[in-house]
């Protein structure tokens, strides 16, 4: 299998949300309500019930409901945007293969069982995990793992249109900046700035037909916990 631009693979069949952000409303992430929301026992939005239903993979899930599952997960003891697992560097090499072979895929899909429970809401992890299901002929488990990454992608979208430091997409790991990108269909030029004031990313894309320069992405949430690897 050709692997050219991965991540498009499975993110091409469902975004075809180009520019989405730009056409539809946002609402801006209130950190303090969600932090409220998801500590409250026996609520739509307590975070250990909201867990397992996502853990589940439950299709009734509302884009809201991924939003405090997101979010909110960055008021988590287990939350640690910036630890790696030794697995995500044998992925990243695998993954730049020119083809990849059924061995190649059952190693991908070990490798990505160790990393998810470590960054459950990973949108990079999560897409490799339904591509690799997909290619070892599980196609109801990758649907499983494209459900999580789609409504991910959605409840991001629907934080802001990335336009301004103002209305950036929030987002609680780096990589899914760049996992954003690919699925509206830009590509990263590889350059970045970071803007302390508003702790917002802003990275740069390649020409395009819209003449856009970059997005804008808030950071607060990654940059408060700090780098905590333990």
């Amino acid at each position: 299998m050709r692997m050219n631009r991965k991540y498009m693979i499975l993110a091409g069949l469902a975004m075809t949300v180009t520019l989405y952000a730009q056409q539809h409303t946002f609402t801006r992430v209130d950190f303090d309500q969600i932090r409220s929301a998801v500590a409250l026992e026996n609520t739509a939005f307590y975070y250990p019930t909201l867990f397992e239903r996502y853990r589940d993979a439950d299709t009734t899930l509302s884009i809201e409901e991924f939003r405090y599952l997101y979010y909110g997960f960055t008021f988590q003891e287990q939350y640690r945007p910036y630890k790696k697992h030794d697995g995500e560097t044998l992925v990243s090499e695998l993954m730049m293969k020119d083809s990849l072979t059924p061995s190649d895929f059952s190693e991908i899909y070990r490798h990505c069982t160790e990393i998810l429970p470590l960054h459950p809401f990973s949108t990079r992890y999560l897409l490799i995990m339904a591509i690799a299901c997909a290619q070892l002929g599980n196609s109801e488990e990758a649907r499983k793992y494209y459900f999580k990454y789609d409504r991910i992608i959605s409840a991001i979208l629907s934080s802001g249109d990335g336009a301004t430091e103002q209305s950036a997409w929030s987002v609680i790991l780096i990589s899914d900046e760049y996992e954003l990108i690919n699925a509206l269909g830009f590509q990263s030029t590889g350059q970045q700035k970071m803007l302390s004031k508003s702790l917002c990313d802003f990275i740069y894309v390649s020409d395009n037909d819209y003449g856009i320069d970059g997005f804008y992405f808030d950071v607060s949430r990654p940059f408060a916990r700090g780098f905590e690897r333990k």
